[in-house]
């Protein structure tokens, strides 16, 4: 009699897109005052890194968007235009990957006397371009 043969299969593991809610809080740069506000989020809950699509739709020459992926918490204020690591969200939007338990964080810079205020959507694009938040951004002269 032959010994009888074990099939074992490790189990499937879905991977996890869909990280916990966010709710990035609304920003503003204040030209006359120097100074703009920081928003930041952890995103958590994901197996893999996932791909966020930041849509800036800014229609002042003025005024810009900033994120920021970190391994830590970004808080407090802005005293100039942003540089390394921020990075400029395009005016078409941009793309970019985050991992569990990595920090997300806005903040916008503005000149000139153009009040400006847009709506900022962030969307999951590895789950369908599902809608993840917006916020608003304010450029006060």
């Amino acid at each position: 009699m032959l010994p009888a043969v074990l099939n074992i299969h490790p189990p499937t593991v879905t991977a996890d897109n869909t990280p916990d809610a966010v709710n990035w809080g609304n920003i503003a740069w204040y030209i006359g005052d120097s100074f703009g506000t920081i928003t930041s989020k952890q995103i958590t809950g994901i197996s893999n890194s996932i791909n966020l699509n930041v849509s800036d739709f800014i229609t002042s020459p003025d005024a810009a968007l900033y994120y920021q992926v970190s391994n830590s918490e970004i808080t407090g204020n802005i005293t100039s235009a942003p540089t390394s690591p921020w990075q400029q969200v395009s005016e078409f939007g941009t793309t970019f990957s985050v991992n569990n338990n990595q920090w997300v964080s806005f903040c916008c810079y503005g000149t000139g006397n153009t009040k400006n205020a847009e709506t900022i959507s962030v969307y999951n694009q590895s789950n369908s371009n599902v809608l993840l938040d917006t916020f608003t951004i304010d450029v006060e002269p």
